[in-house]
C-alpha cells in the first residue's frame, strides 16, 4: 500500500511514497525509482489474488463433483 504526496517549497517539489509495511511499519521512500517499485508492488499483489482466486475456484469444483465425494467417502482419497 502507498500514498504519494507532493510537497511545494517555493519552486522545489519533492515526491515520496509512505509504504506500509506487512507489520505495520512505515517507509518514506523517495527515491527515483520509488514508482517504478510501488507498481511492481500493485501487480504482484493483484497478482497473488488471482492465483488464490483460481487455486479457491479449482478446489470448489471438485468438491461439487460427484465422483469426487463419492471417492472420499470410500477413502480412496
Amino acid at each position: 500500500m502507498s500514498d504519494c504526496h507532493t510537497e511545494r517549497n517555493g519552486k522545489k517539489m519533492s515526491k515520496y511514497y509512505i509504504i506500509i509495511a506487512h507489520d505495520g511499519t512505515e517507509v518514506i521512500d523517495n527515491t527515483a525509482e520509488a514508482e517504478d517499485r510501488i507498481a511492481t508492488m500493485d501487480y504482484m499483489e493483484s497478482r497473488y489474488k488471482r492465483e488464490c482466486g483460481r487455486k479457491n475456484n479449482r478446489h470448489s469444483k471438485l468438491i461439487r463433483n460427484p465422483l469426487y465425494r463419492l471417492a472420499c467417502l470410500c477413502g480412496i482419497v
